[in-house]
């Protein structure tokens, strides 16, 4: 009897041991996941911060009187440089996409401006690299929310919290954005 105690006692500890490393190693894996599609995003946003002072000259050649647009992009762009975690960034982007928006719509009341090589080669680049964060944006956040649902599932909700996690957030386009994302992404048509 005490033999079949012992054994039992050891299969649902075997077990429990498994499926606790089995668990640690998922979520391990789940944080990866979320930490390897932030950084894909993170270089897309870097590149794009990059193209912004050739777009700015560019414009301010034909409407230089637009100094509040620049100014605006200037400061949104700068947020973005300095932004260290995830949500400042993330806020930042929000901003800067719709400065972005802002910028691209001068085009509308410039058409040498519209016409003007470099600023097309820009416009391409830059909206080629908004539709990659798009891209990565939907990616990285189906890995949160994969990570964030095993954390509240129970029974690895105890190993979540004996591994001290914490709900990571959402890349989310508020509608102001969508509205500036709309109007470049309608002017490059043009």
């Amino acid at each position: 009897m005490v033999a079949v105690t012992l054994i039992i006692t050891g299969v649902i500890a075997a077990v429990t041991l498994i499926w606790g490393v089995t668990t640690y190693n998922s979520f391990i894996t789940l944080q990866n996941t979320v930490e390897q599609t932030w950084g894909n995003i993170d270089v897309l946003l870097k590149q794009r911060q990059d193209e912004i002072p050739n777009l700015v000259d560019t414009v301010k050649q034909y409407a230089d009187h637009e100094q509040d647009i620049f100014k605006d992009v200037a400061e949104k762009r700068q947020q973005m440089q300095q932004a260290s975690t995830k949500q400042e960034k993330v806020q930042a982007e929000q901003g800067l996409q719709g400065a972005l928006g802002n910028l691209f719509a001068i085009a509308e009341d410039y058409p040498d401006l519209k016409a003007n090589e470099n600023f097309k080669d820009l416009q391409d680049r830059i909206t080629g690299i908004e539709n990659e964060i798009a891209d990565r944006r939907e990616r990285y956040n189906e890995a949160v929310t994969t990570y964030n649902t095993k954390q509240e599932q129970i029974p690895a909700a105890i190993i979540a919290g004996l591994m001290g996690l914490k709900e990571e957030t959402l890349f989310e386009v508020d509608r102001d954005e969508l509205t500036a994302e709309n109007a470049y992404s309608g002017i490059q048509d043009m």
